[in-house]
């Protein structure tokens, strides 16, 4: 089995699902992790940071779509994927490529996978949100 987490130093999970600029996959074996790869991720940003244009395009479904399933490719082959806050449209495409997806406020990679193979991962599903309604850190 194999798990993603989107990130974007290799050691904490990407707050912000789409703004993650690779993934880290780690192979589980009987209950044990094993190898980890880094794999790069198409970013999708929404226009809130310093550098991107505020006149993104939020009215086109069909390119959201697109952008979302392509976020998921380089994850084709993992089973779940554990993530911090995720918009519903990417949430909604994980979901239909078959990836179980937990979205968890544990802040760390290892933390994570150590709760889920324990178990004890909770899934926080307040951390969905739907477009437009992006979440303010620290809130």
């Amino acid at each position: 089995m194999r798990i993603a987490f989107p990130t974007d130093d290799g050691t904490t999970i990407q707050r912000h699902f789409g703004r993650a600029s690779r993934y880290i996959v780690v192979e589980v074996d009987n209950g044990t992790a094993g190898n980890r790869e880094v794999r790069s991720k198409e970013a999708h940003h929404h226009g809130n940071g310093p550098d991107q244009d505020h006149d993104h395009d939020h009215h086109s479904h069909d390119h959201h779509s697109h952008d979302h399933r392509s976020m998921f490719a380089p994850v084709a082959d993992c089973q779940v994927l554990i993530a911090g806050n995720m918009g519903a449209p990417a949430y909604a495409a994980a979901q239909s490529t078959g990836l179980e997806v937990i979205l968890t406020d544990e802040p760390t990679i290892d933390g994570a996978l150590d709760a889920w193979l324990a178990g004890t991962l909770a899934n926080c599903p307040a951390l969905l949100h739907t477009p437009g309604h992006h979440h303010h850190d620290g809130a």
